[in-house]
């Protein structure tokens, strides 16, 4: 009975410490494959990639989906890319979780399914993925896969933009300009427009402008003062 104990004890640790060698490895290969990427050795990146997955390495996981999905090194190939995604969203990865949400939400390589889109968007979304928190945003606002509520809207919009997505942002300052779930307020809208701009977003330099010419000069000068405040992180976004 000691003996069959013994062995069986002998047995787990040597399953343990192979499974951390072939970690190890995949891991190795999951950098020299990311090296060669960084390089645009896409052949290369393939064959380092492609060992590390098939090891179980979530990222390397992740990086085959992005080569299949952009055709590098292999052919386009989007149930392909569904694939590997799906490998790695299994295994928690936020970003891989996202583009399966995005996949089932287009359908690419997959029956459009707006319901599944939304269970893996918050699956990322509740895991602090920027664009995931705006996509499920997204989602509440148009109602896609789950019941339209324009304030988990805000709420996921508000998350986003902290991580200064400027589509989160846009969205927010449009919500506050024409009152959609919330009281209607220029000068939010004017803040979260400027916002965007200061995130690099073009476009939202017009939805300013038109902020700025609908605010009295002292307004005008609240939503400033108010911008700045958020941007700096002195007051949270409202």
């Amino acid at each position: 009975m000691q003996y069959s104990t013994y062995n069986i004890i002998l047995f787990n640790i040597i399953v343990i410490l192979f499974n951390i060698a072939q970690a190890n490895t995949a891991e190795d290969e999951f950098k020299k494959g990311y090296a060669s990427f960084k390089q645009a050795n896409y052949s290369r990146a393939y064959r380092s990639w492609v060992t590390a997955a098939n090891k179980g390495n979530v990222s390397a996981q992740y990086s085959m989906g992005i080569l299949y999905e952009r055709g590098l090194a292999v052919p386009k190939d989007p149930k392909q890319a569904f694939f590997w995604y799906k490998k790695a969203a299994d295994q928690g990865n936020p970003s891989a979780q996202f583009k399966l949400g995005v996949f089932y939400y287009l359908g690419i390589g997959i029956q459009q399914n707006f319901g599944e889109a939304a269970v893996w968007i918050t699956s990322s979304a509740k895991q602090g993925y920027g664009m995931s928190q705006y996509g499920l945003g997204c989602l509440y606002y148009e109602g896609h896969g789950v019941p339209q509520n324009y304030q988990t809207a805000l709420y996921w919009f508000r998350k986003a933009g902290k991580q200064k997505i400027v589509g989160a942002l846009n969205n927010l300052g449009g919500m506050y300009a024409k009152g959609i779930g919330v009281t209607k307020n220029l000068v939010f809208a004017y803040a979260y427009f400027d916002l965007a701009v200061r995130a690099g977003d073009t476009k939202a330099q017009k939805y300013r402008i038109n902020m700025q010419q609908r605010l009295s000069s002292s307004r005008l000068l609240d939503a400033q003062i108010l911008a700045d405040s958020w941007a700096t992180g002195t007051h949270d976004l409202q």
